[in-house]
């Protein structure tokens, strides 16, 4: 970060050259002395003394403007270096302009020989040179020639000073394996009495956040505000952020408010990191009060804002909410990034949707954004955890042959998933393939196929696995770092060889990988596994040997290992000897586990008790208050006392109540365990499905089966899919059950939608050997065979009396479809990833029949629209069959809708509404036609409200606000928005408010969802109630883009329409405040106008966003226009060729939208023609293989008022078809 410099000028102190009279401040002073300074360039050698006296009259922009100017890069660099010597004369702009130079060919060189002729010829240097050249190999990803640079200041008799200091600490702290050189760089700088400022310490802490070492942010925290220096708005964003990250969002919170209390405003940056912070928790009720608060404050959320929300929903498994709030984010023309596709995939997986994951992951590249290696993993991973190993391994396959290749990650998570199935084979074979396809295992790839490994029994390969990470990497380098830590690395910079201190550790990192303490806690289960306990506790030893400290997970292996070969006094020997992990809630979880498991309830809930002193949670007084409550049997009062205390805490600790919960299972005490389950489901605490699956069993056993329902409907409402052996033991505890046996048939169907295979389960179960399906044993046909024994084996015959008694109920009502679960119904995502109406079904309180059918009201909003809200499908189907439409605006627009759709036999206009004509003046202005000649037809005025056309009648509405104009009791379904007024969402909402079902806007829109008939109209969507017809300008120009882009690609395009005269121009030169040029007499002049047809053209065919623009030129013709585009080829194309494939869609798909004429025809040969772009072959200019001009005509009026009407007719299909 540059240091501020402040310049008040003092050259009226100077003498000034004859050609400086002027005054300084004037465009030609500067432009003199510019000049000047060119001519010393070119004349003088050294130019440094000659360049001594101009000093007083230079500025900022004098030394960026001579910099530009210089054809000889050289002495362009040498000017800089002399100029950065005063610091008034420093720039950003400068700064980055000879960035950019060095990133040229040969940039670097050249710097590094002017730099060499200075120091030849004496003449000094300053740092500030040094960080340009920095800065730009960091650009260019040189890390390595930059630390270079830095190191070579000294040769140049050169110090650095602390804006140096802060350019190479960042270029380190963005590399992982760079840290210690960093800090042996901050020392130094320390040592050389550079005192640090607010931006070092800002990149030091910000760098130490994001690789987690946020005590060490903290110490340099504290360093910095004892060095007496303030935190601002971008340090305290930095520790928000960190926070944050740690998951200490509470801390964070404070921080934020003392934040605003120092008069450090938080940006928009500071409110996303807080925000996100409360989300990665899944606290998304405070992340919503937040937001609410920031609003307040002047807060917009944005792309990141929603990212954030997003996700925090779908951690919290609030997964219809997430998708209502990306719903919202799109009408606010809100596009989203690649991170939160990535977001919605991993999302629509955790909610089960699998395949509408991938359907989303295909639709990318239509919307402009290419899938990156994140996204495909994010697939893989929920194909794979699916069991879908196959589909997986394709999906890999398929990335190879796209620009997104596959990492090490994907190759991790596919050998996870072959050794989670037992396929260790398999594993070992994609292990091999890494390296050929570009890229090397990680640490946790490693670690992967070691698990594997070790859990099939294999652990002399998974320990010569462990071996193989060495390979490579030279002891004696591996013990330095091990042991000597950043001691090393301080002596190297120091003594100046910054540059071998840096390509250590760039050796260290590219020659393997180091077997971390993940790699040897996987290999300590392994051995534990196969019950060499006494193996496992040899690797602790090795891996403290080789310099690594074991971690909670270590312990907590060791200890579980212990207890089960039945060695429990020394795990806690175990536990009690290692003091750096008693605090580690992991570790006392797992003691507390077997604890349970050996009935010893009362030491599990002293062990937890213990933890919560240890961390300050806890004073005795409540502590002894608590542990009176578990010994005298007051449990549940010992229990709320514990969650009211932990819930005060950031995060609330699930483990220790799904122990109890479990134990007291264990311990037979399912009175208590019961307890247990309904206050947590009180508190909205989710109890996981271990323990649901141990009440279930437990509670059939005791035949309490009303209670074993209400868990198990439980699991369903919380998207949880059980092992099928507890369902069977459910299902069976039922049907033996004649007071519950009817809920079977409720219940499977529940479970059917959920995606459990019920048939599998009452085959294997109930029927085993009989040949029935499921759906069939409640058929009367089924029942009568059931009754004669046919086919069946005795353990059938045993429950068809059981069977026949349960559809009795169901043959004489059809079986009620009550149950729905949102986490396995495979909808299919659509693209506007709309889901189907989901039920949920209540818990039950009393009745199990009545509270499943309670069920039948809880339901989830659903985003997409389902058939009983298009309601004007019913509409078209009525007697006539045509759809009704309704005219808001009886200009030129208007008013041709009106004539083209009296002569078509799908459209009924029904009702026009203008408030500045009557129906008189309405029927003169339809009848006469300056351009399109009188209409060929009857119009009669039958009185003030009402028109008859064609012997039809029109009703006539003179209203100012649409939400007046009852369109409902008019008959209008589908209303063309034609004055020009009422052109976004919010304000063509209002016909909505009178009735209308849908608006079609008749002009571009600025949020409106756009179509062009014949590009993108089939990406309409039944419940967007609102849409644009574009501009008639874009409807031209996109179908001939489409059919280019398609065959030949464009690369960019410049577009320009010449424009027949419109309603808006003046006859003569008037006032025009918005486009002064637009306010000259249209007849006299040709305009030129500028135009958002062609960026438009991006919103229709998002794989052109951004790759055309153009203006637009009015000229004085009544009617037709006629668009230039000239573009660049992506495919090498001859002109023939180009008119081939327009000719070619002009007959085919596009017929009726795009035309084509080899004749030489003019403007005038196209009016009233019905086609919305006429490609002119003669016109059009074809450069060369990959550079041609286009053109095509429209007629402007005619033309788009048949598009109005074809768009109509295409959403009143589509919601037909729904």
């Amino acid at each position: 970060m540059k240091p501020q410099m402040f310049f008040r000028s003092v050259i009226q102190f100077y003498s000034k050259p004859s050609w400086m009279q002027r005054s300084y401040s004037s465009g030609n002073a500067e432009f003199n002395i510019s000049g000047e300074v060119i001519s010393i360039l070119a004349k003088k050698k050294p130019i440094e003394p000659a360049l001594e006296p101009l000093v007083p009259f230079l500025s900022k922009n004098i030394i960026t403007s001579v910099i530009k100017e210089e054809v000889n890069r050289q002495l362009g660099f040498r000017f800089f270096i002399w100029a950065s010597r005063r610091e008034r004369l420093r720039s950003g702009e400068s700064f980055g302009l000879v960035i950019d130079m060095l990133s040229e060919d040969n940039g670097c060189d050249l710097y590094w020989q002017t730099l060499e002729e200075l120091k030849s010829g004496g003449i000094s240097v300053d740092s500030y040179c040094f960080c340009v050249l920095i800065s730009a190999y960091a650009k260019m990803g040189m890390a390595e020639k930059a630390v270079e640079s830095f190191g070579r200041m000294k040769e140049f008799d050169c110090r650095p000073d602390v804006f140096t200091y802060n350019v190479i600490l960042r270029v380190m702290m963005r590399e992982d394996v760079f840290f210690m050189l960093a800090f042996a760089v901050y020392n130094e700088m320390l040592k050389c009495n550079c005192s640090p400022n607010l931006y070092t310490f800002g990149i030091l802490m910000d760098g130490l956040y994001k690789k987690g070492r946020t005590s060490d942010a903290q110490k340099m925290f504290d360093d910095m505000t004892g060095r007496g220096i303030s935190p601002n708005r971008v340090t305290y964003t930095i520790l928000i952020s960190g926070l944050c990250q740690r998951g200490s969002a509470e801390d964070a919170r404070k921080l934020f408010y003392e934040m605003k209390a120092s008069g450090n405003y938080p940006d928009s940056v500071a409110h996303n990191a807080l925000l996100d912070g409360f989300c990665k928790l899944g606290r998304m009720v405070e992340a919503f009060e937040l937001l609410r608060l920031f609003e307040k404050d002047g807060f917009v959320l944005g792309l990141r804002g929603h990212s954030s929300l997003i996700d925090g929903l779908f951690r919290a498994r609030r997964y219809t909410q997430a998708f209502e709030l990306y719903a919202n984010m799109l009408k606010k023309n809100i596009k989203p990034d690649i991170i939160l596709y990535t977001i919605l995939i991993q999302g629509l997986s955790k909610a089960g949707k699998i395949e509408d994951a991938v359907k989303l992951l295909r639709s990318m590249p239509s919307k402009g954004i290419t899938p990156d290696t994140y996204c495909y993993n994010a697939v893989i991973k929920a194909l794979c955890g699916r069991g879908l190993l196959e589909e997986g391994r394709s999906l890999q396959l398929e990335m190879s042959e796209t620009e997104s290749f596959p990492d090490a990650c994907t190759h991790t998570i596919l050998i996870c998933s072959m050794c989670r199935n037992g396929l260790v084979r398999k594993a070992e074979e994609i292990f091999l393939e890494i390296e050929k396809s570009g890229c090397s295992p990680s640490v946790a790839t490693f670690n992967a196929l070691i698990d594997g490994l070790c859990k099939s029994g294999e652990l002399k390969e998974a320990r010569l696995l462990l071996h193989k990470m060495e390979v490579g990497r030279p002891a004696s380098l591996f013990l330095r770092l091990a042991h000597s830590g950043n001691r090393s690395f301080d002596t190297m910079v120091q003594s100046g060889s910054i540059l071998k201190a840096y390509k250590d550790l760039a050796h260290f990192a590219d020659t393997g990988n180091s077997p971390d303490i993940v790699s040897y806690n996987v290999l300590i289960n392994g051995f534990c596994r196969e019950g060499d306990i006494d193996g496992a506790l040899k690797l602790l030893n090795v891996l403290q040997l080789k310099g690594l400290s074991p971690d909670s997970v270590t312990y907590n292996t060791l200890i579980n290992g212990l207890h089960r070969v039945g060695r429990e006094e020394e795990a806690f020997k175990l536990f009690y000897a290692k003091d750096d992990f008693r605090h580690s809630p992991a570790v006392y979880r797992s003691l507390m586990t077997w604890s349970c498991r050996r009935r010893k309830l009362l030491v599990a809930f002293n062990l937890w008790m213990k933890y919560l002193k240890k961390i300050s949670c806890l004073d005795d007084e409540t502590a002894n208050e608590i542990e009176q409550c578990f010994k005298e049997g007051e449990t549940e009062r010992a229990l709320r006392r514990l969650i009211e205390l932990d819930t005060r805490k950031d995060e609330l600790t699930l483990g220790p109540y799904t122990i109890w919960l479990i134990g007291l299972c264990q311990s037979g005490r399912f009175h208590e365990a019961l307890m247990v389950f309904s206050v947590l489901r009180e508190k909205k605490i989710l109890v996981t499905p271990p323990s649901c699956v141990k009440l279930i069993h437990g509670l059939c056993k005791r035949e309490q089966l009303d209670a074993a329902i209400d868990v198990f409907l439980y699991t369903l409402d919380n998207n949880f899919k059980l092992m099928p052996r507890v369902c069977n033991y459910l299902l069976s505890s039922l049907l033996q059950s004649r007071e519950k046996m009817e809920i079977v048939s409720q219940l499977t169907n529940r479970m059917e939608r959920a995606g459990y295979d019920v048939d599998s389960m009452l085959r294997f179960n109930l029927l085993k050997h009989h040949r029935y399906r499921k759906q069939d044993l409640w058929k009367p046909e089924a029942l009568e065979e059931m009754e004669e024994g046919k086919n069946m084996s005795s353990e059938s015959m045993a429950f068809s009396s059981l069977l026949r008694s349960a559809a009795a109920s169901t043959v004489a009502a059809p079986r009620p479809d009550f149950f729905s679960s949102p986490a396995s119904d495979h909808s299919k995502v659509s693209s506007s990833l709309g889901f189907s109406r989901n039920l949920k079904p209540s818990r039950f309180s009393s009745g199990i029949s009545s509270s499943i059918q309670k069920g039948n009201a809880r339901s989830v909003q659903p985003i997409k629209a389902t058939a009983t809200e298009v309601p004007s499908a019913v509409r078209r189907s009525s007697s006539s069959g045509k759809t009704k439409v309704g005219i808001n605006g009886f200009g030129r627009i208007g008013r041709l809708v009106l004539r083209i759709a009296t002569s078509r036999d799908d459209i009924d206009v029904v009702a026009v509404n203008d408030p500045f004509i009557d129906a008189k003046y309405m029927a003169y202005m339809l009848k006469y036609d300056s351009t399109h000649g009188n209409f060929k037809g009857s119009i009669n005025v039958i009185d003030d409200s009402t028109l008859e056309i064609n012997g039809k009648k029109v009703n006539v509405v003179s209203k100012r606000d649409p939400a007046e104009i009852p369109w409902a009791d008019l008959g209008a379904d589908y209303v063309v928005e034609s004055s020009g007024v009422f052109t976004t969402l919010s304000k063509a909402a209002s016909h909505l408010k009178g009735g209308a079902k849908k608006v079609i806007i008749s002009a571009p829109s600025a949020d409106a969802p756009m179509f062009v008939v014949g590009v993108n109209e089939k990406t309409y969507q039944p419940n967007m109630d609102i849409v644009s017809n574009a501009s008639c300008t874009t409807n031209c120009l996109a179908p001939l883009a489409k059919v280019v882009h398609e065959e030949f690609g464009i690369l960019e395009g410049l577009m320009t329409t010449v424009h027949a005269t419109t309603a808006t121009q003046k006859t003569v030169d008037g006032p025009s405040m918005k486009d002064w040029r637009g306010g000259r007499g249209a007849s006299q002049n040709i305009i030129p106008s500028s135009t958002g047809a062609a960026k438009a053209v991006g919103k229709v065919l998002p794989e052109l966003n951004g790759k055309l623009t153009g203006m637009a030129f009015r000229v004085p013709t009544s009617n037709v226009s006629v668009v230039d585009l000239t573009c660049r080829l992506e495919k090498g194309a001859s002109y023939e060729d180009v008119k081939a494939a327009i000719k070619y869609a002009s007959e085919g798909p596009l017929k009726g939208i795009l035309g084509y004429t080899d004749e030489d025809v003019v403007s005038n040969d196209f009016v009233g023609d019905s086609r919305s772009s006429i490609f002119d072959a003669n016109a059009g200019i074809g450069l060369s293989k990959s550079f041609v001009k286009l053109v095509s005509w429209y007629d402007n009026e005619w033309g788009y008022s048949n598009r109005v009407l074809d768009l109509i007719e295409h959403m009143a299909l589509v919601a037909a078809s729904h």
